[in-house]
């Protein structure tokens, strides 16, 4: 991701940031509101982002700003609640530019289809007609996600000479979610994955570009972050089902005015802390309930205001339930619906690969943690 390294090398980099959930409906919904997912409402594909949520959007729009999204993913379309407080939510422009250029009959496959140049175009004809006035939007990428199907510029680059059966189709399908196959095989998988991953880096270096050339950076809080992130069997599966590290830690970075040297924020962040921490770089007051906390003084430098844990959840219905809470000493506690209690050691078990299942010492730690 060299645009994105340059972009956090030069401004604020949020090296311990933490998504809410491991998938985009509960994680882009704390990001949203502030709030951690069983506040919000989204935390299954049959439930919504709550009507009466106190959105970014609602805030800001009832404070003199444009808003305006752009994004594909079915999860986040207005149905489930996600246009809540946006004047212009483009959900809609992606599935019909695919259905105009798919042949009679043929079902688009969101999936399976290239869709962050259309949004690029999208957002950036809406900014291109109103640049000038106080504006919000929010922008989302969805060629990252599974199937991993970069273009062959992408491929050339990434995946060699790989001759085996891996295509990038049904990755997060049986046999292949469950079933790991050969090491070469997995190894083709994160090279495909990472082809997106840098395609996508390139599209947001296009949009970012275009936001310069606009001479907003001056006046403009800029925040790119990754939603959730994917597993390729570190715990036995693919796609993005759960709270290991693999997908609740995310990259994370901002550009504001106010900074004029670059920071890199080493404690640890929620993305419940993204609606209050933006509304006080704007200067807008707000008493609503959050469960986030701003994080400029982190940025001032004031240690004082440092969180003393991320909490993260998973009720997606994919497997079982299960939340975390990780402290800023680098313990993380983990508990599942069935029982399953452990606590790992990630400066020392970055990938949770050997969990402490001492009983004392994990209650202990849980104990600890209820206390805070």
């Amino acid at each position: 991701m060299p645009f994105f390294e340059k972009f956090a090398d030069e401004n604020v980099r949020f090296s311990n940031m933490y998504a809410t959930s491991g998938w985009m409906m509960p994680a882009n919904g704390s990001v949203f509101t502030g709030l951690y997912p069983k506040g919000h409402g989204a935390t299954h594909i049959n439930k919504a982002l709550d009507a009466n949520s106190v959105t970014l959007a609602k805030v800001l729009k009832g404070n003199g700003y444009m808003t305006a999204g752009f994004c594909c993913n079915p999860r986040l379309s207005s149905s489930y609640g996600f246009a809540q407080g946006f004047d212009y939510y483009d959900d809609f422009t992606v599935d019909v530019i695919l259905g105009n250029m798919a042949f009679d009959g043929e079902k688009v496959d969101i999936n399976k289809n290239r869709t962050n140049d259309i949004i690029n175009d999208c957002a950036r004809g809406w900014l291109g007609k109103n640049y000038d006035k106080k504006f919000f939007m929010f922008v989302h990428y969805y060629d990252c996600h599974w199937d991993y199907l970069p273009t062959e510029k992408y491929r050339k680059q990434f995946c060699g000479d790989y001759d085996g059966e891996i295509t990038g189709r049904e990755i997060a399908r049986e046999p292949l979610y469950s079933n790991p196959p050969s090491e070469r095989d997995i190894e083709q998988i994160v090279n495909l994955y990472n082809a997106e991953v840098r395609q996508s880096d390139d599209d947001l270096k296009e949009l970012m570009d275009y936001v310069s050339e606009l001479g907003l950076m001056d006046n403009t809080v800029v925040l790119v972050l990754g939603d959730h992130g994917e597993q390729f069997y570190e715990h036995g599966h693919t796609s993005h089902h759960g709270v290991y590290e693999e997908l609740v830690r995310v990259p994370m970075a901002m550009a504001v005015t106010e900074v004029n040297e670059p920071v890199d924020v080493s404690c640890i962040v929620s993305s419940v802390d993204i609606l209050p921490s933006v509304l006080d770089y704007l200067g807008v007051e707000f008493d609503g309930k959050v469960d986030g906390y701003s994080f400029k003084d982190v940025v001032d430098g004031n240690s004082a205001k440092v969180r003393d844990y991320a909490f993260v959840e998973y009720t997606g219905g994919a497997m079982e339930d299960c939340f975390a809470v990780i402290s800023n000493d680098g313990y993380k506690y983990y508990e599942t619906s069935d029982g399953f209690k452990a606590v790992y050691d990630l400066k020392n078990d970055g990938l949770e690969q050997r969990p402490i299942e001492d009983a004392n010492f994990v209650d202990a730690v849980k104990d600890w943690l209820v206390g805070k």
